[in-house]
């Protein structure tokens, strides 16, 4: 109870983001965000030099009093909000299809009334007299030319229409040689990307700490699951490709702790697995423990099969039972046949000594999974099974049970039955979310979880240790 007690507990913590976990993540991801961020920032300066130019051309109106009056005779108030209110009329008229025809028609017909429409932008100010036709193009001399002859057909096209004089060009759009583009701004998207990038690493980051995050750190599992790591096993490979080749054609009996002699890591990382499960042998008086993982090809039955060698090797009685009836491979482990093996004696066709196999090494006995059935898991729930653990305590120190993994009922109705049971999870690939949920499925069933080991991690420390 008190162990549920403290998994709740820690589901809790998880939920909690702390600003030292917070600094500890940007920390060990500092040199993948410095590059995004470069990669990001090179990217988007690049690609602010591949998008073509565009220019700007301006050429501004004054719309003033009539002539018609003497030079002497004084601007009266209601001239000048005519004159205002005449802007927004001259502005609509501006970008109608009246004067844009033939400003295209000057233009020598290269664009259409609807082009034009777009190109050209019309700016006034409320407290103004002021109406200013902006052109934007890819050419500052072809955006030139168009604003000044806007200006100029709409000032004509005004005498036309309104019959006076009151619109007056002010400035005409200069000529230049050396015009600076308005677009694209270089420092803007340089900045731009550079602050993309961050955002995208930082993101990044973060999912790959929570919905996306693997096992591949002992102090991160042991907080997150409230469980301890028995241990963390290295990749395993095979002492030479040679070696390989003459030893068996399978590769998971070359990765076994009686063919590695050579490679302390592996040897030392299952010597702390031993070490921690020998405590719970003598201080709880356990005997069977299960091994199982959130999802398959996670490294569990080599991992079941090294620790019953090693506690063999330690001088216990050790049984291997390849319960995982569905896709077992322990025959494989110990170069021993599996025609007769659990489900002969399950199914009532074999007793204990008909079933039991020697292997190579001293004090370890091997049960194979025998012959395909389709109930795996009735049989595995039946007192039939009871009554073999029951036997098997009775004839060995240790029964190391491989189980299936927990995407199907076979371990959960198997995790009752066990002392102990053991979550072997791989570094790389298990993610945090299925090993939440096989502890979950496993604390439902009242299963007692003795605690999980981590496959396929990095023990860089003692790697340079053992150098």
């Amino acid at each position: 109870m008190k162990q549920v007690q403290n998994f709740d507990k820690g589901l809790n913590k998880m939920n909690l983001i702390e600003l030292k976990d917070i600094l500890n993540v940007l920390k060990k991801y500092t040199r993948m965000i410095i590059i995004t961020v470069i990669i990001f920032t090179v990217f988007g300066a690049v690609f602010s030099y591949l998008i073509p130019p565009v220019f700007q051309a301006k050429s501004d109106l004054l719309v003033n009093y009539s002539y018609s009056k003497t030079d002497a005779q004084e601007i009266s108030v209601n001239e000048i909000d005519t004159n205002l209110r005449l802007i927004e009329t001259y502005k609509y008229i501006l970008k109608s299809d009246r004067v844009l025809e033939k400003v295209a028609e000057k233009m020598g017909n290269a664009q259409t009334v609807e082009d034009l429409a777009k190109q050209i932008n019309v700016e006034t100010n409320a407290q103004s007299q002021i109406i200013t036709i902006t052109v934007q193009d890819s050419s500052y001399l072809k955006a030139e030319k168009l604003a000044n002859a806007t200006a100029l057909i709409f000032q004509k096209e005004i005498q036309n229409l309104m019959k006076i004089n009151n619109v007056q060009i002010l400035t005409e759009a200069k000529k230049s040689i050396k015009a600076v583009p308005i677009k694209p701004n270089h420092l803007i998207y340089t900045v731009l990307a550079f602050l993309l990038g961050i955002t995208v690493s930082i993101i990044t980051v973060f999912l790959k700490e929570t919905m996306f995050a693997t096992t591949d750190s002992i102090e991160r599992v042991e907080k997150n699951f409230q469980l301890p790591v028995l241990g963390f096993v290295p990749k395993i490979l095979p002492r030479t490709k040679a070696n390989h080749k003459k030893l068996t054609s399978n590769h998971l009996y070359s990765k076994t702790l009686s063919q590695i002699h050579n490679n302390i890591l592996v040897i030392e990382s299952y010597r702390e697995i031993r070490s921690n499960l020998q405590h719970a042998i003598q201080q709880e008086q356990l005997k069977t423990f299960l091994f199982t993982s959130p999802n398959p090809g996670e490294g569990k039955s080599l991992t079941a099969g090294n620790v019953a060698i090693g506690m063999a090797m330690d001088g216990k009685r050790v049984v291997y039972v390849d319960s995982d009836l569905r896709k077992g491979i322990g025959s494989f482990l110990f170069n021993l046949p599996a025609k007769k093996g659990l489900t002969t004696y399950l199914e009532g066709r074999a007793d204990l000594v008909g079933i039991l196999q020697t292997t190579e090494i001293s004090n370890l006995s091997f049960i194979s999974k025998g012959a395909d059935v389709y109930n795996q898991v009735e049989l595995l729930a039946s007192k039939k099974m009871e009554q073999l653990l029951e036997q098997l305590k009775e004839e060995f120190d240790v029964i190391i049970i491989d189980c299936p993994s927990l995407i199907v009922m076979d371990a959960v109705s198997m995790a009752t039955k066990v002392d102990g049971s053991i979550l072997v999870v791989h570094a790389k690939k298990t993610k945090s979310d299925h090993v939440l949920k096989s502890i979950q499925t496993l604390r439902k069933a009242q299963a007692h979880i003795q605690g999980l080991i981590i496959n396929y991690g990095k023990l860089n420390n003692k790697k340079k240790y053992y150098e």
